[in-house]
């Protein structure tokens, strides 16, 4: 607008002015920018000649504007209250005319706010330091401001004048290396994001020059070198010759461990100690101790160690020792206790000795120096001395008799036991006595009035049991007992407890032991029941000793008649054998080694009785085929049990030459009598009845037998042809049956009578009837080997009829050459034209097949019309289930047979595989492909398709459930991360329940997605951006950053059109800062994310050794250097500050000091090239 409207200004003067003889003023502004509000001077030349000057301004939105006229100055101060940019030009005018100066801009806009106050509680970490140290500087933002705010640091240095050091956002900041002395003076400028800066007050530093580092002290002694336990030592030093200021001082102690082999104790004794002198008191660790003077600066600048030592031994000094009690009662306990002293720390042992009645013995001990008492129970009447020694680790021990603690007992009944307790035999066998004895306690006599318990402890008579301990005898009066008769293996303890006036003393003990081979015999062993009949058992009954109370295992032994060995035997147990058994009892302990009793030497006998059915007969002993027998028997005589009967049968074999069959015929009948028949097996046949007991145990077998000798076999049943017509010379065919129990070996002759004949003639089979009409067959049956046994001639007939209709035809030996297939597979069917038919014949073929689906019926069709061979193929098969295949022979004029048929069965563990159709060749992340699949062309079964996707770094996910009945084999998927992906799919028969499926791994697909790495950069006036294969367009925006680009700030893109898949842009045309981006469109719905921003301006210089410009929009820039073989495009290119962090703050004053300066720049960083100084080559800065 602003160039189209001075075209039009000049031509308008162009017309009003023939000539232009006045040359054209030169126009300036104060100020380019500015706030609204305030005012720009214009200023100007005066061409020579000029009479006046005209004044002209475009304001924003508005028309040019003569605002003076006929003004005669050279300036003109212009108020200014719009916002936007406002243009001027001035004419120099004389009376030929005016003549215009070229125009000038000012850009105006609103006002900043208000800016920051000063900051508060401005501080120094301290007013003093010397040189090389360190001073933190410390403030509060100020008060009642919400904008954005950053700290401009500013110093004075001796002589120099002030400078920023440097913009933080911190409220604190570490000055560190000041090596200047003298005073340092430093300021805090709070600035918001306008440039509105206020001033902190002043604080100043004096920065001075360290003192010299200390020599070693001198004169440094100890006032003794040898020292006792708990002595004391001073010691004592001079200061250093080479510092006159003030003098700190470490004290250290290195003194031995406090046990040998432990390390010496090294401690800080005194830190910053100001005296020359001191003193350790009380001590008691044994050895060499060192004391070390350290002397100090006031910088904690320290010089040379100095050491002085002493030695500490001698006589360990003695524990305080005491007891509770002097006097105590026999029995009682008394306590001692002793410490050390508090500094004596080197570790010691304590023993405990007792000395009475002459004899000194040790009671406890050693015991750790941790241990403070002891209690001791004393059990000795009259005075016992008690001592404690204690050493320590190196053998030195106190003097214990200086120790000495006396402590007298006095007698009580509570400790009396009797005396001389004896029994008078150790080991005794099962039934013997024992005599036990003693006397009277020490001291005591008959006039005393003891009495005595006595306790008895014997083994439980149970394995694994605590032994039975129980008073016997309660205040027995004598000195002797007897105890018996014996039964308890194993060691009986007797203890004897004397009684006073209702108190006891303690327990004395004796033992002997009870052992022995063989156990007492029962006192009483018999059998309940002399006798019993097969099948039955016997019980018994014994009785042990009175005393014998032992925990044993029984065990009844059986010796069965005509055995010599013997076998175990419970209880009512049945016994089958007739005859006289003999029975023993055997019983046994349950401790180890267990014993028995002689469990021969007692035997007892009794009678098993057999069982056997009585009168066993049958009715008749000779029958003809066909007759019924009846069988009869007797319960046993005497037998009062329930009993059933088995009953067997044996009959000559049907099998000439083979021997005869026996079997059992009928199971646990209850009645005595039963029918057999009709019978049809010639010869001798045998009977036997077996009683039987309810376990299933038989008794004795009872025999008869009867005879079937009859001369006339009985007819056959269901004779019949194999169907009612037959074509004229088609053989014919019959069946028949015997009766259901028949069972002997026939030989069958055929007889016929013709149609219009009366009568009969043998007939051959296969022969072909070659006359129309009805003929009749009769069958006779012969034995084989009986062959003048035969049935009658005429009793069983069957007619047929025979006629020259085709439907009777039917092909010959249809057959298929698998039964059982699989998916795939294929069956090739055969047959034969029927052979009585001369002429030739098509064929037609149905089939019929399950449907698909689980709930229609069966498809049958037509599947081959008029085929002219006797074979054919069928397949690849993918029906499941029976195919049924029907072949129907025809004449050529169209008259058609009978259907024969025949089937095969598909059965499969597994469906076939299923198959996907290949993607493309390459893929990118956020592309969308179409997943395909099928199984096979002919495959049309009902199935559910389970697709399932691995993604990178991911399990295997299940993406969709489709039904092959309803739904397309087909998905749509878009790719999200870079990397390899697996997709399979799985098919399940609906038909079965699912539980019929194609193996899923077997159907994977791998699709490699590459990594969409759209980068963007500029270079020479162009955008460039990666190429990426199989993709619609890119998409590529722009933002106009002018006036400045901030990350909090959104940015108002617009679209640049661009052709086809370009992969560059020409920028050259564009004007001013701009930001760029660009992402890839794989369709109008499916697109990448978008790229790096690039900040571009084609009219600023590249950066090469110096920074041309440095527009900083963002916390973040990334470098590039020049010669950097570690970033490349495959792995980013650049290296990123952070301007947040205190490195990205060094690098952004670095970055803003060498723009300002106009200095050479050069950056070095931690790459494979550590250290080398590269040149920066582009800047870009980072926003997103």
């Amino acid at each position: 607008m602003k160039i189209i409207a001075r075209i039009l200004l000049w031509l308008t003067l162009a017309t009003s002015f023939q000539s232009l003889a006045i040359g054209s003023p030169s126009l300036s502004l104060s100020t380019y920018n500015m706030y609204r509000g305030n005012t720009v001077t214009l200023s100007w030349s005066r061409p020579s000649g000029t009479q006046y000057f005209n004044l002209w301004v475009l304001k924003p939105g508005d028309s040019w504007l003569k605002f003076r006229g006929g003004y005669s100055s050279t300036s003109f101060n212009r108020y200014i209250n719009k916002s936007g940019t406002h243009t001027f030009y001035v004419e120099a005018c004389d009376a030929s005319g005016c003549s215009a100066s070229g125009s000038a801009s000012v850009t105006v806009s609103e006002p900043p706010p208000p800016g920051p106050s000063t900051v508060r509680g401005f501080s120094l970490s301290t007013s003093h330091i010397y040189t090389g140290g360190s001073v933190m500087l410390n403030w509060q933002p100020p008060s009642s401001y919400s904008g954005s705010l950053y700290y401009r640091l500013r110093t004075k240095k001796p002589g120099g004048d002030w400078f920023v050091f440097r913009d933080v956002s911190t409220t604190g900041f570490l000055r560190s290396g000041i090596n200047l002395a003298g005073t340092h003076y430093y300021q805090i400028q709070a600035c918001d994001s306008w440039g509105q800066c206020s001033y902190s007050s002043t604080l100043s530093l004096r920065v001075s020059s360290p003192p010299p580092v200390p020599n070693a002290v001198t004169g440094l002694t100890a006032s003794k070198t040898q020292l006792n336990y708990g002595d004391s030592v001073k010691v004592s030093w001079s200061k250093p010759g080479n510092i006159s200021d003030t003098t700190y001082y470490d004290v250290y102690i290195t003194k031995p461990g406090a046990q040998p082999g432990l390390p010496d104790e090294h401690f800080l004794w005194h830190d910053n100690y100001s005296a020359t002198e001191l003193t350790r008191n009380e001590i008691y660790r044994r050895g060499t101790t060192k004391i070390g003077i350290v002397p100090c600066n006031v910088l904690n600048q320290c010089g040379p160690l100095r050491e002085v030592s002493f030695t500490v031994g001698g006589t360990l000094p003695q524990p305080t020792f005491t007891r509770n009690n002097p006097v105590i009662r026999q029995g009682e306990q008394v306590t001692f206790n002793w410490s050390l002293h508090p500094y004596y720390k080197d570790a010691v042992n304590y023993t405990l000795y007792q000395h009475a009645h002459g004899v000194t013995r040790k009671i406890a001990g050693p015991l750790a120096d941790t241990e403070q008492s002891f209690t001791h129970t004393l059990t000795e009447v009259g005075i016992s001395t008690f001592y404690l020694e204690m050493c320590n680790t190196y053998g030195e021990c106190n003097d214990k008799s200086r120790t000495a603690l006396n402590v007298q007992a006095t007698p009580v009944i509570s400790l009396a036991a009797v005396d001389q307790l004896t029994v008078n035999k150790a080991n005794i066998t099962y039934g013997e006595h024992v005599s036990i004895s003693w006397q009277h306690p020490k001291g005591y006599t008959e006039t005393d009035g003891l009495v005595y318990d006595v306790y008895v402890t014997k083994p439980s008579p149970n394995p694994g049991e605590a032994d039975i301990r129980f008073l016997w005898r309660d205040n027995h009066p004598g000195l002797i007992l007897t105890r018996g008769p014996n039964y308890r293996r194993g060691t009986i303890k007797i203890e004897v407890v004397p009684c006073l006036a209702g108190q006891c003393g303690q327990s004395r003990a004796v033992s002997y032991t009870l052992s022995g081979d063989t156990l007492p015999a029962a006192t009483q062993f018999k059998v309940k029941q002399s006798s019993v009949f097969a099948g039955n058992g016997f019980d018994f009954s014994w009785q042990f000793p009175e005393f014998f109370q032992e925990a044993v295992t029984t065990q009844l032994w059986v010796k069965a008649p005509g055995a010599t060995t013997l076998s175990e035997y419970h209880s009512n147990a049945p016994l089958y054998a007739p005859g006289q058994y003999t029975f023993y009892l055997q019983y046994c302990d349950q401790k180890a080694p267990a014993i028995c009793n002689d469990h021969l030497s007692q035997p007892v006998t009794a009678t098993v009785k057999s069982i056997k059915v009585a009168n066993l007969s049958v009715d008749k002993s000779h029958i003809n085929y066909g007759d019924s027998v009846t069988i009869s028997w007797q319960k046993p005589q005497g037998y009062s049990g329930t009993l059933t009967y088995d009953v067997y049968i044996t009959k000559p074999s049907s099998e000439p030459g083979q021997p005869a069959q026996r079997f059992l015929w009928q199971r646990a009948l209850t009645e005595t009598q039963i029918i057999r028949g009709p019978n049809y097996r010639r010869g001798q046949i045998g009977v036997e009845v077996h009683p039987c007991l309810s376990d299933g145990t038989c008794g004795e077998v009872a025999t008869t037998q009867y005879t079937l000798d009859g001369s006339v076999l009985p007819d056959a049943v269901q004779f019949a042809s194999e169907k009612p017509e037959y074509y004229l010379n088609e053989p014919v065919s019959f069946s028949w049956k015997m009766p259901e129990f028949f069972k002997e070996p026939v030989s069958a002759k055929l007889w016929v009578k013709a149609p219009d004949s009366q009568t009969i003639r043998e007939f051959i089979p296969g022969t072909g009837l070659n006359q129309k009409g009805t003929y009749t067959f009769y069958l006779q049956t012969c034995l084989t080997n009986f062959s003048d046994v035969c049935s009658r001639q005429r009793s069983a007939a069957a007619s047929v009829v025979v006629s020259d209709n085709v439907a009777l035809l039917s092909v010959e030996d249809l057959s298929v050459s698998s039964t059982e297939i699989t998916y795939g597979d294929s069956v090739t069917l055969s047959w034969r034209k029927p052979a009585i038919y001369p002429q030739d014949m098509v064929y037609d073929v149905y089939i019929t097949k399950p449907s698909q689906y689980a709930d229609e019926p069966e498809q049958r069709f037509l599947w081959q019309d008029n085929y002219a061979g006797t074979s054919l193929q069928r397949g690849p098969n993918f029906r499941r289930g029976t195919i049924k295949v029907e072949v129907q022979p025809c004449t050529l004029s169209g008259q058609c047979g009978q259907l024969a048929e025949v089937a095969y069965q598909l059965t499969d563990p597994h469906l076939p595989t299923v198959v996907f159709k290949p993607l493309p060749e390459r893929v990118f992340t956020h592309q969308t492909v179409t997943l395909q699949w099928q199984v096979h062309e002919f495959f049309q079964e009902h199935v559910s398709y389970s697709l399932y996707v691995k993604a990178p770094d991911q399990p295997l996910s299940l993406l969709a459930e489709l039904d092959s009945r309803t739904d397309q084999p087909r998905f749509q998927y878009q790719f999200k991360d870079a990397g390899e992906y697996t997709f399979s799919v799985q098919a399940c028969d609906l038909k079965t329940g699912s539980t019929v499926c194609s193996q899923l791994e077997s159907s994977e697909m791998v699709a490699s997605v590459e990594p969409l790495n759209l980068t963007l950069s500029a270079e020479n006036g162009k955008l460039l951006w990666t190429n990426i294969a199989q993709i619609d367009r890119y998409m590529l925006e722009m933002a106009d950053c002018t006036q400045g680009c901030t990350s909090d700030r959104p940015l108002n893109w617009q679209n640049i059109p661009l052709s086809g898949t370009d992969t560059d842009y020409d920028v050259t045309a564009m004007t001013g800062l701009r930001a760029y981006r660009v992402k890839a469109c794989f369709s109008d719905t499916i697109c990448s994310g978008w790229s790096n921003q690039v900040l571009h301006d084609p009219g600023a210089r590249l950066l090469t050794s110096k920074i041309a410009d440095l527009r900083i929009i963002a916390a973040q820039i990334r470098v590039r250097l020049k010669g950097d073989r570690c970033k490349n495009a495959a792995n980013g290119q650049f290296w990123t500050m952070d301007l947040r962090a205190p490195a990205g703050i060094v690098s952004y004053n670095m970055l803003k000091t060498a723009y300002e300066r106009d200095l050479a720049l050069t950056l070095s960083v931690p790459t494979c090239q550590a250290g080398i100084d590269q040149p920066i080559i582009d800047l870009y800065q980072d926003y997103r």
